[in-house]
């Protein structure tokens, strides 16, 4: 993931973007039981609030010293769908 800085960019859009993503890698290494660390190539699209869309499609956690795609290493499709979006992106 890259950032690139210009004189037009709103410092705060930046700050909320790390937020949120936070907010997401928490999330995920909670229910996956393991250290935030763990989890990796998370995506927020769009802006703060309601209009923010998780976008789990590229995320990955460690287990047991193997990168693997969060969509195949959680079983648990409606918290994927359903649960993971309610994240707190304000």
């Amino acid at each position: 993931m890259g950032l690139f800085f210009t004189a037009t960019v709103d410092r705060s859009v930046i700050f909320v973007f790390f937020r949120s993503s936070a907010d997401f890698v928490r999330q995920v290494s909670t229910k996956m039981g393991v250290s935030n660390r763990q989890v990796r190539n998370v995506s927020v699209w769009g802006e703060h609030g309601e209009t923010a869309l998780v976008d789990a499609r590229y995320a990955q956690v460690n287990q047991l010293g193997h990168w693997n795609p969060l969509t195949t290493a959680l079983h648990d499709d409606r918290w994927l769908r359903h649960d993971l979006v309610k994240v707190n992106l304000l």
